[in-house]
C-alpha cells in the first residue's frame, strides 16, 4: 500500500536543498516516506498538508544560482544548449556584477522570460517568490511544519528534524567566482528580489523564524 503523503518538502533552488533531502532521506526513512518532493515546479497547495521550507539570503542566493547556471552553460558546457539565450547572456556578463549592470539597463525581463524565450536564466527565474507565492499570498500559516535557513542549517535541522545533517556539494562549489556587488548592484537587487523578502517577512510575521533566522536571511 503506497504511503500517503501529509507533508512538502519545498526544495528552492540553491538554498541547500540537496543536502536536507539526502539528510532527511538517509536519516529518517519514516519520514520521508511521508513527503512529496517539490523543485523546480509551482506549489499547489493541500487542505491537508503541512510544509517544509528551505530558504537562504535573497541576494546570495541569487549569486549562487548566476553561478550554478555558469559553470553548467558556460564552464562544463553540459547544458549550453539548453535554454535559448542563456548561453550568450552568461558569455556577455562573466560575472554576477555585470549581470545586474544588465538588469540596471535592460530591466528584470532578461532572465525572467518563459523557456525557449531568449530571456530566461534557470534558478534565477525560479527565485523564493515563484516557489512560496501560494503559501504566503493567503492565511497559512498552520500549514508551515518547519523553515531552514541555509544561513544556520545545521542548528535548524537539529532542531527542527533531529537531524544532523551531512551536506551535498555541487561541483561548482570549489570555483573561485567573482561574488562582488557594488553598493548600486545591491541596491537594485533589493529592488528585483522584493518579493522574495517579502516571503521572508511574512514567515517572520507568521513566528515561522526564529529572531536569529530573520537577521541572517535579511542582512
Amino acid at each position: 500500500m503506497k504511503d500517503k503523503k501529509s507533508i512538502t518538502f519545498i526544495h528552492i533552488g540553491k538554498c541547500a536543498g540537496s543536502s536536507v533531502w539526502h539528510s532527511i532521506c538517509s536519516r529518517k526513512f519514516d519520514l520521508s516516506r511521508k513527503i512529496e518532493y517539490l523543485h523546480l515546479a509551482r506549489l499547489y497547495l493541500h487542505s491537508d498538508r503541512k510544509y517544509i521550507i528551505t530558504l537562504r539570503n535573497p541576494i546570495k542566493r541569487f549569486i549562487s544560482a548566476y553561478y550554478w547556471r555558469y559553470n553548467k552553460v558556460v564552464d562544463t558546457k553540459e547544458q549550453h544548449k539548453r535554454y535559448a539565450g542563456e548561453y550568450d547572456m552568461l558569455v556577455k556578463t562573466k560575472t554576477v556584477e555585470n549581470f545586474v549592470k544588465e538588469i540596471q539597463k535592460n530591466g528584470e525581463g532578461i532572465f525572467r522570460g518563459k523557456e525557449q524565450s531568449g530571456n530566461y536564466i534557470h534558478q534565477l527565474h525560479q527565485d523564493i517568490y515563484y516557489y512560496l507565492s501560494p503559501l504566503v499570498n493567503g492565511e497559512n500559516s498552520n500549514k508551515i511544519m518547519a523553515v531552514l535557513t541555509q544561513e544556520n542549517l545545521k542548528e535548524d535541522m537539529q532542531t527542527l528534524l533531529d537531524i544532523d545533517i551531512k551536506m551535498h556539494h555541487h561541483n561548482n562549489e570549489n570555483k573561485m567566482y567573482d561574488k562582488y556587488l557594488s553598493a548600486s548592484s545591491i541596491n537594485t537587487l533589493n529592488e528585483v528580489l522584493a518579493p522574495d523578502y517579502y516571503c521572508i517577512e511574512k514567515l517572520y510575521e507568521w513566528g515561522k523564524l526564529t529572531e536569529k533566522q530573520y537577521n541572517l536571511l535579511i542582512k
